[in-house]
């Protein structure tokens, strides 16, 4: 699950996110850490096979209506990208592969697909998963709008109200110990966010405070139709 460090937001994310992260109050804290127990019984449970990383059948998609696509799904796991198992360097294309679904509608281009165009136009790395211009120049090919968001939770909020998607590629912390990217499918009615992660069940079924997402971020993109 390592994103590839390329971007053109990687210096002014990374500064933004350092003052982010002093800035994060001790509630914040409290309330990640207060997880802790319930993602350890969580992870036990799906080690044991008791919770299965199902993604959403393609018989589902539909615009307006993000999938969930698990990249450790045992349909996908065992399919290669980026020199490597697709269960561990797919977080790229199943992440936009779950925005253009939603913004589009278009039912053609599951995330095996999703990562034959990351390869074919450039975006895969070796070994390192995606460039973040996957996001980018990657998603304007798909026919998507683009922009590059500030690293402040006003700006994902303002995006995600006016009906975006959008992705971010997070540092280390909660969502990754290395790099990974996770799209954003609106706010809750307390204006959390509804995160879909292709790598986790557990952090895809819950909302998540957009000050926490901000101050573990590197870059975030909203995408449109454009």
């Amino acid at each position: 699950m390592i994103a590839g460090v390329g971007g053109s937001c990687a210096r002014g994310a990374r500064v933004a996110r350092e003052g982010a992260l002093a800035a994060v109050t001790a509630q914040a804290r409290q309330s990640a850490g207060g997880l802790g127990c319930e993602m350890v019984r969580g992870a036990r449970a799906f080690a044991a096979g008791y919770v299965q990383p199902t993604s959403t059948a393609a018989s589902e998609w539909a615009a307006g209506k993000m999938p969930y696509l698990y990249q450790i799904d045992a349909a996908f796991a065992d399919d290669r990208y980026s020199n490597g198992p697709i269960s561990l360097q797919g977080c790229g294309p199943f992440a936009l592969d779950m925005v253009y679904i939603d913004l589009t509608g278009d039912t053609s281009m599951g995330p095996i697909e999703m990562a034959a165009y990351a390869t074919s136009n450039g975006y895969s790395t070796d070994r390192n998963g995606s460039a973040w211009a996957l996001v980018g120049s990657g998603a304007a090919g798909l026919g998507l709008k683009s922009e590059v968001l500030d690293a402040s939770a006003s700006s994902l909020r303002a995006a995600l109200q006016a009906g975006k998607d959008v992705i971010c590629v997070m540092g280390p912390g909660t969502f990754t110990r290395v790099g990974h990217f996770i799209a954003l499918d609106g706010l809750d009615a307390d204006g959390r966010a509804i995160v879909h992660d292709s790598n986790s069940y557990l952090r895809s079924h819950q909302s998540w405070d957009l000050d926490l997402i901000v101050s573990e971020m590197n870059c975030a993109w909203a995408l449109s139709v454009a």
